[in-house]
């Protein structure tokens, strides 16, 4: 028999003080399914909160709702919330086990549930992994810190793409390769040095972007004469020799040779009393060649600049003449 009505159904009316009372009945259901937002949290493992309206003399009742955002982090695995001073409560994942270190995000907002003394995480927190708990994009070298407090669990997602090289005399620069790798936090030190490979000079290879020694992406090639343009960078050292044709720049710079790696700078050789002028090669997640035309297209990455232009960032190969684009690193705490 259903309890919720939204008032008593009887023969008779009901009015003054007895409908007052059917309707704070309802009221406090209401008060009881409702989902209540949490303030003044403080503490770290041993948590205290304020919520507005105050508890009446049931105080917590199962199937409470609560949002909170969490002032710091959680280090253990005994975690307890205290709201209104009604007694504290143990957090537990939403499968009733304990929490890890790091399951509570600083600044994150949780939603709990309060049942048998206990208030289960049922959405957001530190490992899930659909959430993405930290984001650092690098274009100048630096430092990345490990955030304070991360679950061991938790998947980082390194991404690197290298300089693209400069292009020549009448030749485009090889694009920059890409590499990636995915980590798992606890295996991680607690920072690793970013090395932005700069973009390659006219004449000039493209530096190699670098995370600590677990990631390197390799700078395009230079392009050095009319026939011959830049090398892609691939997941090996990066090419220095020719994307064109070296007998005669009779070919545009080649594709990426694999979808990490770079493209090709295109040639602009003589040829018959004129200039044979060629585009750069297409890649997918590396750098596009430059060109002495035209640069070459990059999916992913930049693409390769055309005549005398420079090359895109991150990875694009310059045009004849022309800087790469640079380097770039991004870090994602999943």
């Amino acid at each position: 028999m259903a309890t919720r009505t939204r008032y008593n159904e009887t023969s008779t009316s009901v009015a003054g003080d007895d409908f007052m009372g059917q309707y704070d009945d309802l009221l406090k259901i209401l008060f009881d399914a409702s989902t209540l937002h949490l303030t003044s949290a403080a503490g770290t493992d041993t948590y205290t909160a304020d919520v507005d309206p105050d508890f009446d003399a049931d105080n917590l009742v199962d199937g409470m709702h609560f949002t909170i955002k969490w002032p710091n982090a959680n280090t253990g695995s005994s975690e307890t919330l205290n709201i209104d001073s009604v007694g504290a409560k143990s957090i537990v994942k939403n499968d009733g086990s304990a929490l890890a270190s790091g399951d509570l995000v600083q600044d994150g907002y949780d939603l709990l549930l309060y049942h048998s003394n206990k208030f289960y995480v049922l959405s957001g927190g530190g490992n899930s992994n659909s959430t993405v708990f930290d984001h650092q994009v690098f274009t100048e070298s630096g430092t990345w810190n490990k955030p304070v407090g991360l679950n061991a669990d938790r998947a980082v997602l390194i991404q690197c793409w290298g300089g693209g090289g400069g292009g020549g005399y009448r030749s485009g620069g090889g694009g920059g390769a890409f590499s990636e790798y995915l980590a798992r936090a606890g295996d991680l030190s607690s920072s690793y040095s970013v090395t932005i490979g700069a973009g390659g000079a006219a004449g000039v290879a493209g530096g190699n972007t670098t995370f600590g020694a677990l990631v390197t992406a390799y700078g395009g090639g230079r392009g050095f004469r009319s026939s011959f343009g830049g090398g892609g960078g691939e997941l090996a050292a990066g090419a220095s020799n020719a994307g064109g044709s070296i007998g005669g720049g009779s070919s545009p710079g080649a594709d990426a040779s694999s979808i990490f790696g770079g493209a090709a700078g295109g040639g602009g050789a003589t040829r018959f009393g004129g200039i044979a002028s060629y585009s750069g090669g297409a890649a997918i997640y590396g750098g596009g060649g430059g060109g002495y035309r035209s640069g070459g297209a990059s999916l992913y990455a930049g693409n390769g600049g055309a005549s005398s232009s420079a090359g895109s960032t991150p990875s694009g190969g310059g045009g004849f003449g022309a800087a790469g684009g640079s380097g770039k690193c991004i870090v994602v705490v999943l």
